[in-house]
């Protein structure tokens, strides 16, 4: 797979006021991030396993980057999906050749079936090891949903928290339990949070197509926003922003851009 592209834009400089970068994960072949994580796996199971399939949990990006791997290694794959999951997701991971079943009210029923981190701060907590490995003095912040904020409490707090619901569009970041690996990971070494409302995370869609002329889900363009809501902190200084993610459906896409209008 080739290196995804990491980009400067005039518009988005502006915009923030500060040299801004974007690794634009949104130009892998499932158009996010995710992706490198189930070639990894798929290339490390044995025949054995490969014989008895795979299945995994994920409201899309994850369950895409299974299927096109099982595809690759010719893998029976089957995900699971929360009722009412983003239709084009389902759509992708049913042509990569994935057996969608829909099961739950979210990620975290959908994945009592089965257990894979999603959403739970796996591309900040990569991220984080990668800082150290550098010996980099790069300061890594996380971006996270106000409206699913069960990571944010327990990172700031006394202890970890599990949400009740959650309330987002931004379906990579809609979880409701944080993950013992990327927690233990982030607990130690992430230096910031930035919780974004509803709102925020879609002036980050526009800011995307605006500024940089790419489309990008939720999740994608969160951290587009997560800087402009830092501001003047940002002033003079070198920013790098993961755009994780284009993956977005069609309705929900015309609804952000047509509030703008």
């Amino acid at each position: 797979m080739q290196s995804s592209p990491m980009l400067r834009h005039p518009l988005l400089e502006e915009w923030l006021g500060c040299e801004a970068w974007v690794k634009h994960e949104n130009h892998n072949p499932t158009g996010a991030f995710k992706i490198r994580g189930g070639l990894n796996l798929l290339a490390q199971l044995s025949p054995e396993d490969r014989r008895r399939g795979v299945i995994s949990a994920s409201t899309g990006n994850h369950g895409q980057s299974i299927a096109f791997a099982s595809r690759m290694h010719g893998v029976r794959c089957r995900i699971v999906v929360p009722v009412g999951n983003n239709p084009d997701k389902n759509a992708a991971m049913r042509a990569y050749g994935a057996e969608v079943i829909e099961h739950g009210r979210d990620y975290d029923e959908a994945r009592i079936r089965v257990e894979q981190m999603i959403g739970g701060g796996s591309g900040a907590a990569g991220c984080c090891i990668v800082r150290g490995a550098l010996g980099a003095k790069t300061k890594i912040v996380g971006v996270q949903a106000s409206g699913a904020d069960a990571f944010t409490r327990s990172w700031r707090g006394p202890a970890r928290v599990t949400a009740e619901r959650v309330n987002t569009f931004a379906e990579g970041m809609a979880t409701r339990v944080t993950f013992d690996l990327t927690f233990a990971i982030l607990e130690e070494m992430l230096d910031d949070i930035v919780l974004l409302d509803e709102p925020e995370l879609e002036e980050g869609v526009r800011a995307a197509m605006r500024l940089t002329h790419n489309v990008a889900e939720g999740s994608g363009a969160a951290p587009l926003a997560a800087a402009k809501q830092y501001g003047q902190k940002l002033a003079g200084k070198k920013v790098a922003c993961v755009m994780s993610g284009g993956n977005i459906d069609l309705k929900t896409l015309a609804r952000i851009v047509a509030s703008a209008v």
